[in-house]
């Protein structure tokens, strides 16, 4: 439940550095991860290459930086609140 005693412009700030620092570990997670298994003790004959770049910074580094692309759009253009920042006047 919304804690009424705060502000909504700081309500929404809130829950959108929580989308971000959710989408920043997974996006870190899955790079490290991935690129720990897939890049490490492999033979180099299993390595394929795409356009002359290994396959694990393609699905590695590649991938998720472009997903992260299209999910910054999305966050930015269609999730982000755009409050109000005037200040109200004083009322009697």
């Amino acid at each position: 439940m919304a804690d009424p005693k705060l502000d909504p412009t700081f309500r929404n700030a809130r829950r959108e550095a929580l989308v971000i620092l959710v989408i920043y570990t997974v996006s870190l997670l899955y790079t490290i991860l991935f690129c720990h298994f897939f890049a490490y003790n492999r033979e180099p004959e299993t390595i394929r290459l795409y356009l002359g770049i290994p396959d694990w910074v393609v699905w590695g580094v590649m991938l998720p930086w472009a997903v992260n692309v299209g999910v910054t759009f999305w966050f930015c253009f269609i999730y982000m609140a755009d409050d109000n920042l005037d200040i109200p006047p004083d009322e009697p």
